[in-house]
């Protein structure tokens, strides 16, 4: 029970608050709760794609994420690209 107390501390939304004694109030709090619930499984879904995603390939410090199954000739794409984005982007030491 502690843990739930926690996530709606986190995101302030309208699940331990008083009943709303208007109907726009009624309309408003359950639009505050569907959008934090769909805020949080957004964010869960950006910290676990894999769970959506069959496919997973590393390269370096990118990772792709495929339904379909992911060609071995992607690695030196991504090698291209890294190359590209090393040329263009400075390094701040």
């Amino acid at each position: 029970m502690k843990i739930y107390k926690v996530i709606m501390a986190l995101f302030g939304c309208g699940f331990g608050k008083d009943k709303p004694k208007t109907k726009r109030g009624l309309i408003l709090r359950r639009l505050e709760k569907t959008a934090n619930v769909l805020s949080l499984l957004y964010l869960l879904l950006l910290l676990f794609p894999n769970t959506i995603f069959a496919n997973e390939k590393t390269f370096g410090n990118i990772t792709i994420y495929s339904n379909n199954e992911i060609p071995d000739g992607v690695d030196q794409y991504i090698k291209k690209v890294n190359e590209k984005i090393s040329d263009r982007v400075p390094l701040f030491l």
